[in-house]
């Protein structure tokens, strides 16, 4: 038995597969730092309380949430619920929570897929969380959690994979286009000054 595609059933499929239009309602930029003291969660919570009042949504509204953490499961030792963990003491019960993990974009896939979700229809309103915290007493188990977000292995001990693999794009770099050290100390001092300028940064 064999089936055929009419172009009605085409122009269904096109009409079921539309996407609406998805809004950001509300958010949130807690403050950087070292934060030694503090949990993931504890950094976290606060920040999500603080989307949600200023989204004018409550937290019954929310029917999924998607988590951005690239190495908090590594750092924790809690590599199954990362994000139900960081929800917890939220009163977020019984929706299903989403944990993203893909390096320095986890963030911004966690968003990805929340527009997605909402814009095919799954859910009509979602919370997105990215969150990330690389401090830790064993100064080791960040750099060697640092490096599975490349295809190197880790660093000298003492510091991370990053610097070796960008010394070399730098080098490459100043050859090709005739950049020098002042150049760099430049870009620095650039983004130090805007720094200055964001009480959160």
């Amino acid at each position: 038995m064999s089936e055929t595609t009419t172009s009605n059933d085409r122009t269904a499929f096109a009409t079921a597969s539309a996407v609406v239009p998805v809004m950001v309602a509300g958010g949130c930029v807690g403050p950087f730092g070292r934060k030694s003291t503090q949990s993931l969660g504890m950094i976290a919570r606060p920040v999500v309380r603080d989307a949600i009042a200023s989204s004018g949504y409550d937290f019954d509204d929310i029917q999924a949430v998607f988590v951005g953490n690239a190495f908090g499961g590594a750092l924790t030792g809690q590599e199954s619920i990362l994000g139900q963990v960081l929800m917890r003491d939220l009163p977020l019960n019984g929706v299903p929570v989403h944990t993203v993990k893909n390096a320095c974009s986890s963030g911004s896939d966690a968003v990805h897929l929340a527009w997605s979700a909402i814009a095919h229809g799954q859910y009509d309103c979602v919370l997105v969380l990215g969150a990330e915290k690389l401090i830790h007493e064993d100064r080791r188990l960040p750099f060697t959690t640092l490096a599975t977000a490349t295809d190197h292995k880790p660093g000298s001990e003492g510091r991370s994979v990053f610097i070796d693999v960008n010394v070399k794009r730098a080098q490459d770099y100043m050859e090709t286009f005739g950049a020098t050290p002042r150049h760099f100390a430049l870009c620095a001092s650039k983004n130090r000054f805007h720094a200055s300028l964001n009480e959160k940064a």
